[in-house]
């Protein structure tokens, strides 16, 4: 499959006929995998540096593409689909050439401990016709620990008024690793409206009445943990907080008369850190953190709000 094949016969005193076969098109290969940690627990991260390479003559006439699975035996078949993925649409892969993958994700939970196999395939479809359809697979050994999963876990233990700044009220958020392993990157806190969940203004500075009456651009960052919490850790992260709907330039205004006071209103709000739900109006999702447990991320808080 994937060859040209051409036969062609010399006419001799003999009459001795000569049959050759020329390979062509292009041959796909696994050309790295490795997977780290090699010994881990059912249910935590690894992560999978996976490549493709083109050793054939010809550029492939559509993308490549490669799956990854786990094997108790390689001679059987996968237990558990880890990852898969392939070029762009339109693109291809040219002579010597290589497409390059790393996928982060964790090892099934309901698997025993014990040795298994890690095995990539390129190809996986045969969509691609190749010279040699017999070298297209790579293993590499993983061991199964006894144990929970190795993650970090992050939960919001309290959230609480310290005062109100300008239009805002000043919070802090108290943070506490649940998990087995460190955060290992910046992730960050977000404020939501119920009934629709609706994504509200949380930031690292104080809003000013005058941005909220106007729906001006609120020129603060997010309110955003940098420096790594290790596991049974706690942190405090300060935010300003308004009932805003972030990004949209739509405020809610409770008009004031003269001589009174700021109107304010009694509302439960929902605040989510490294959320990995998004809410439903479509807002990009922020979660950047590998947990144990992405449910429990939820903290309410009853706010008397402009």
């Amino acid at each position: 499959m994937g060859k040209s094949r051409f036969c062609y016969s010399i006419l001799a005193a003999s009459m001795l006929g000569a049959c050759a076969t020329t390979p062509s098109g292009s041959d796909l290969t696994v050309g790295a995998l490795d997977v780290a940690p090699v010994q881990t627990t059912a249910g935590s991260p690894i992560t999978i540096n996976s490549s493709i390479d083109n050793s054939g003559l010809y550029e492939t006439q559509s993308p490549a593409a490669m799956a990854i699975d786990l094997f108790v035996d390689p001679a059987t078949g996968p237990i558990a689909p880890l990852t898969a993925w392939r070029q762009g649409d339109g693109e291809t892969l040219a002579p010597g050439a290589s497409a390059a993958d790393i996928a982060r994700i964790r090892m099934p939970l309901n698997i025993a401990p014990g040795n298994y196999s890690v095995c990539a395939i390129a190809d996986p479809d045969n969509e691609i016709a190749e010279a040699n359809e017999a070298n297209n697979r790579e293993c590499a050994p993983v061991e199964i620990l006894a144990g929970a999963p190795r993650a970090a876990d992050l939960i919001i233990e309290n959230v609480s008024v310290i005062k109100a700044v300008d239009a805002s009220l000043k919070l802090r958020v108290r943070i506490r690793n649940a998990g087995a392993l460190p955060t290992d990157r910046a992730f960050r806190i977000m404020a939501f409206a119920r009934h629709p969940r609706t994504p509200l203004v949380f930031v690292d500075c104080p809003v000013s009445q005058g941005q909220l009456s106007a729906g001006s651009p609120i020129s603060c960052g997010y309110v955003v943990r940098t420096d790594p919490i290790a596991p049974g850790q706690s942190a405090d992260i300060d935010g300003y907080f308004a009932f805003a709907i972030e990004g949209a330039g739509r405020f809610p205004i409770n008009w004031i008369g003269p001589g009174e006071g700021p109107a304010r209103t009694r509302r439960t709000i929902d605040f989510m850190v490294d959320g990995c739900f998004p809410p439903l109006d479509g807002s990009r999702v922020e979660c950047v953190i590998d947990e144990i447990d992405e449910l429990n991320n939820f903290k309410s808080r009853t706010l008397k709000t402009r």
